[in-house]
């Protein structure tokens, strides 16, 4: 019957198959063992990379114009409602929801007329299949508004 072996690592050995800068860890080890005052005085430090700074979403710039202009027509008794669309993953599956493009409020207007808001930063551009539901919203005789702020919402719905 044979001994088993020791499953452990040892780290001595792995320093020594890292290379030249592992056996100067093994060494400064060593010397720090035996009381030396500067044992790692020959390896270099780790280097320090800044975190990448986090992109601030453009949503985000957005959200003020979004959450006003839901309150100015909550205000007023205009029925509508925070449309979000994207996709969440659950499990390894991807799942989609709402309509790609289409606006970030939608509503009925007192009449029974669809309302859709589009809710832009003072710089922000519409994508491409913004525009498409942009353009079928107005064929289908709904009110499409594109509101860089609550005054853009009254300028319309006058």
């Amino acid at each position: 019957m044979n001994p088993r072996r020791n499953s452990a690592i040892d780290r001595s050995e792995l320093a020594r198959k890292s290379g030249p800068l592992g056996e100067r860890i093994i060494d400064a080890i060593h010397k720090k063992m035996a009381g030396a005052d500067d044992p790692f005085a020959g390896i270099p430090p780790i280097p320090r990379v800044a975190a990448p700074r986090k992109k601030r979403a453009k949503r985000d710039r957005e959200t003020p114009v979004l959450h006003a202009c839901l309150k100015w027509l909550h205000d007023r008794g205009i029925f509508c409602w925070r449309n979000n669309t994207g996709t969440a993953w659950i499990g390894e599956q991807p799942v989609s929801f709402g309509y790609t493009g289409s606006g970030d409020i939608l509503g009925v207007l007192p009449g029974g007329r669809f309302l859709s808001v589009e809710c832009k930063s003072p710089t922000g551009t519409q994508s491409g299949k913004q525009k498409e539901f942009e353009a079928k919203v107005a064929a289908n005789g709904g009110v499409y508004i594109l509101a860089r702020s609550v005054e853009d919402l009254e300028r319309w719905l006058r």
